[in-house]
């Protein structure tokens, strides 16, 4: 009852394989650093809003600064004050960081989820329809989603080593991987 199918087995171990593959690749791996998949994606916006934000009050300090100083009216007072301004920006700059970074976290898997399905889709053309690569099915996207996510969790192991070290498929079952991809607690 709780053994998943062969053929279900078989079907994740190719997708735990060609990840696996693509992450390989030197070239154009499927996972990148974190920094150049931030200004990608749809929620591209929720990290570029506070860096300008932050700028803007950086400029503010900056010149307000430069106008106390061209004026001779720097002191040690003025100076305090520009040091709150300025790490009081740092400060919300941080606390806005870390209420976005689940939906950074989101982002960072639909980047890298839309590069697998375009890169099957390039491996797909070059086969020129041969069974050996095809697209992805609507069945298998979900598990290649979910896969993607252990995948930018574990950095350290391949997904092979995780699969293999998973004797009793109960992290790599179907209705394992459906239950991360479903849950809420992978972005936190």
């Amino acid at each position: 009852m709780g053994q998943p199918e062969p053929k279900k087995e078989l079907d994740i171990l190719g997708l735990v394989d060609w990840l696996d593959g693509k992450q390989n690749n030197r070239k154009d791996p499927l996972i990148r650093e974190p920094i150049t998949e931030l200004f990608r994606g749809e929620r591209k916006g929720f990290v570029i809003a506070p860096l300008i934000s932050f700028f803007i009050i950086w400029f503010g300090v900056y010149e307000y600064a430069v106008h106390l100083t061209s004026n001779r009216a720097f002191t040690f007072d003025s100076f305090l004050v520009v040091l709150t301004a300025l790490l009081s920006a740092i400060a919300v700059e941080i606390a806005g960081l870390t209420f976005i970074q689940p939906y950074i976290r989101e982002n960072e898997t639909n980047v890298r989820y839309r590069r697998a399905l375009n890169l099957r889709k390039k491996d797909s053309e070059k086969s020129n329809g041969e069974e050996r690569i095809r697209d992805f099915t609507e069945e298998e996207k979900p598990l290649v989603k979910a896969l993607i996510i252990i995948m930018g969790n574990n950095k350290e192991f391949t997904l092979r080593q995780l699969y293999d070290a998973d004797r009793n498929q109960v992290i790599f079952s179907r209705d394992r991987l459906l239950e991360r991809l479903c849950s809420r607690e992978e972005l936190k």
